[in-house]
C-alpha cells in the first residue's frame, strides 16, 4: 500500500451507519481561514475551510465530506492542473537564466556562506534533496522569480504524469497571507490548508493529510508580500513560516520560497535547518547583447547601442524589462529612456490593443 492510500485508510471510524458523526454528539466547530475564525454552521460546501481536524472536511451541518479514492484525486488533480496551466504558459529560456546556490555553513564558520553555480533550474529539485530540503530564491524585481516557480510547477507534475509517479506540487502566492486579529494567528498550515481546499475540499482529501506522505513539493511564492502592520509582527509570521518548514522538511516534503533580495530582512534559515538562497543573477552586458538578438532580431545592435549610450543597460539587466523593450519595438515604438517611460509606453500599447478588438 503506498503511503497515500495510508493516509486514507487512517480515517478514524465514525458513528453512524452511512459513516458520519450524529449531529447531537459532535463538538461544536470553528473553520479558521486567513481572515479569523466562524462558526462551522455559517460555511456553505463549497467555502474553504481547514477545522483542525487533518482528516476531513465538513460540509453543511457540520458532516465530515467522503473521502473519495486514491484514483478519483489522482485524476481530479491532474484536471486541475490541466485547467490551470497551458503547455505553452510560463515558457523559459534557461539561456537567460543564472542561478548561483549559497549553502548556509552556520554563523561559526569564517566563510558563511559556500557559493555553487546551478546548471539549470532543474537542479533546484534535484540538489541537495535530503540535506536541503527548503529553499529560498532571492533576486530583483522583474529577475524572473515567480517565472521560476511557475516553470518549475508546470515541468514537475508533467513529469510525475508522465512517469506515473506519486509526488504532488503544490503552488501557493503568499500575498492572501495574514495572521489575522488575536492572540493565535493562523498558522502556514491553516492558510495553506485554506487554499488546498479551494481546489480539492470536494474530494475529501486534505493537505496536512497529503503532508504526511512526505512527497509533496510546496511552492511558495513572494515571502516579501505577506501582509503584515510591524516589522515585529513580519518577523513573528516568518518565524511561524520557519517552524513550518522545519517541520515538513524533517516529513520528507520539499519547500522553496521566494523573496526580493532587499526585502529578505528576516531569514528562513536557522541552526535546526540551514536554508540555501539561490539567487537570480542579473544579466551580464553580453547576456543582454544576446537576450536582443535571439528575441529582436533585426535590429539588435542598433538599439543595443541605444540603451547603452542612453545610460539605461544596467536597467535592461533582467528578462523581464528586456521582454518588455522587445515588444515595445516590436510595436513600432522608440526605444524609451528609463523605467518610467519603459511602462507608459507598454502601457498605451496594451489600452490600444484592447480598443482594436
Amino acid at each position: 500500500m503506498s503511503r497515500l492510500n495510508e493516509a486514507e485508510a487512517d480515517q478514524p471510524p465514525l458513528k453512524n451507519p452511512d459513516g458520519s458523526t450524529p449531529e447531537s454528539e459532535q463538538p461544536e466547530k470553528t473553520e479558521i481561514t486567513a481572515h479569523g475564525e466562524r462558526s462551522v454552521a455559517a460555511q456553505t460546501i463549497n467555502a474553504p475551510v481547514y477545522t483542525g481536524d487533518h482528516h476531513h472536511y465538513y460540509g453543511e451541518g457540520g458532516r465530515p465530506i467522503p473521502v473519495v479514492s486514491r484514483e478519483e484525486f489522482t485524476q481530479k488533480y491532474i484536471e486541475n492542473f490541466e485547467q490551470r496551466v497551458s503547455r505553452d504558459q510560463y515558457q523559459l529560456d534557461e539561456r537567460f537564466v543564472n542561478l548561483t546556490l549559497l549553502i548556509d555553513k552556520g554563523e561559526k564558520e569564517t566563510q558563511r556562506w559556500e557559493r555553487q553555480s546551478l546548471k539549470s533550474i532543474a537542479e533546484l529539485i534535484d540538489k541537495n534533496e535530503r540535506e536541503h530540503p527548503v529553499m529560498v530564491i532571492l533576486g530583483a524585481p522583474g529577475s524572473g522569480k515567480s517565472t521560476i516557480l511557475r516553470r518549475l510547477e508546470q515541468t514537475y507534475i508533467r513529469e510525475q504524469i508522465e512517469a506515473g509517479g506519486d509526488r504532488l506540487c503544490f503552488f501557493v502566492p503568499l500575498n492572501r497571507y495574514k495572521a489575522g486579529k488575536g492572540e493565535n494567528p493562523v498558522t502556514p498550515l491553516q492558510f495553506l490548508e485554506s487554499r488546498w481546499a479551494e481546489s480539492f475540499k470536494s474530494t475529501g482529501w486534505t493537505l496536512e493529510s497529503v503532508l504526511t506522505t512526505g512527497k509533496v513539493l510546496l511552492l511558495l511564492d513572494a515571502v516579501n508580500e505577506i501582509q503584515h502592520r510591524s516589522s515585529e509582527e513580519y518577523g513573528e509570521l516568518i518565524g511561524l513560516w520557519r517552524e513550518f518548514a522545519i517541520d515538513q522538511g524533517g516529513k520528507g516534503n520539499r519547500i522553496i520560497f521566494t523573496c526580493r533580495t532587499l526585502d529578505y530582512s528576516q531569514p528562513l534559515s536557522s541552526p535546526e535547518m540551514r536554508v540555501p538562497n539561490v539567487e537570480v543573477q542579473p544579466l551580464t552586458v553580453d547576456k543582454i547583447r544576446e537576450f536582443l538578438k535571439a528575441h529582436h532580431s533585426v535590429n539588435h545592435e542598433k538599439v543595443f547601442e541605444e540603451i547603452r549610450k542612453n545610460g539605461t543597460l544596467g536597467f535592461y539587466n533582467n528578462p523581464y524589462f528586456l521582454s518588455l523593450l522587445c515588444e515595445q519595438i516590436d510595436e513600432g515604438g522608440e526605444v524609451p529612456k528609463g523605467r518610467a517611460s519603459l511602462f507608459t509606453s507598454y502601457v498605451r500599447a496594451a489600452i490600444k490593443r484592447e480598443m482594436q478588438k
